[in-house]
């Protein structure tokens, strides 16, 4: 089943998976939630130290992540329930970072 977007929906699409490609790759690389940490230690104990950057450098973990979102964008077209995951999936990703970084430069710098 081919579906047909409009412009705007693809535009839209491409503006959530960055947004949402951003908090992962901050995720990824940055936050210290405790199942990332454990996935940076295991990636670092199972990759050469040449790949252990990967998991350190947004510059590096940015255009995997953006490619992740738009690879699994494209495999919503084979199933309307695929769809429904991947934009629920990444609104909440974007939605999520486009608040914390409200509320972080709302707090002001402490000065």
């Amino acid at each position: 089943m081919i579906l047909e977007l409009q412009w705007w929906q693809v535009l839209l699409a491409v503006v959530v998976a960055v947004i949402g490609a951003a908090r992962l790759t901050r995720l990824i690389t940055h936050d210290a939630f405790p199942p990332v940490v454990w996935f940076r230690m295991w990636w670092e104990d199972h990759t050469p130290e040449s790949w252990h950057l990967l998991v350190h450098c947004p510059w590096c973990m940015g255009p995997w992540m953006f490619l992740v979102a738009i690879g699994t964008f494209f495999l919503t077209f084979l199933a309307p329930w695929l769809a429904y995951t991947w934009w629920i999936f990444y609104v909440w990703m974007a939605g999520s970072y486009l608040v914390s970084q409200y509320v972080h430069f709302d707090e002001g710098t402490g000065e």
